[in-house]
């Protein structure tokens, strides 16, 4: 019983440090205009429990290394925008490509 038990927390603990990593730049690039926490959180190199902490607090993830990037429900979601994640992250918010346009075919 005891092993199941510590099992289940080195997993739990293993979940939260995996949850954490930072984006490159080509990932960002790829990333929508608008953004869900979760992925905001990855490119910030917050955990996930935390970014919703933190939102949850005072609506911006991060800004203990940098600038915080501001978050906002929409819909029931936590969500930011592509250029204020940008900016959290020391970029030039307009490097931000545009998504790219659907053609129809004919």
């Amino acid at each position: 019983m005891q092993d199941e038990m510590d099992d289940r927390i080195r997993r739990r603990r293993t979940a939260r440090v995996t949850a954490t990593r930072n984006m490159t730049e080509d990932e960002l690039q790829q990333l929508p205009v608008r953004i869900g926490i979760k992925t905001v959180a990855a490119a910030l190199g917050v955990g996930i429990n935390e970014a919703y902490r933190q939102a949850a607090a005072g609506g911006e993830i991060g800004g203990e290394i940098g600038t915080p990037c501001p978050v906002r429900k929409r819909g029931g979601a936590w969500v930011a925008y592509k250029p204020e994640l940008f900016r959290a992250l020391g970029y030039n918010p307009r490097r931000v490509n545009a998504p790219e346009p659907v053609s129809e075919a004919s």
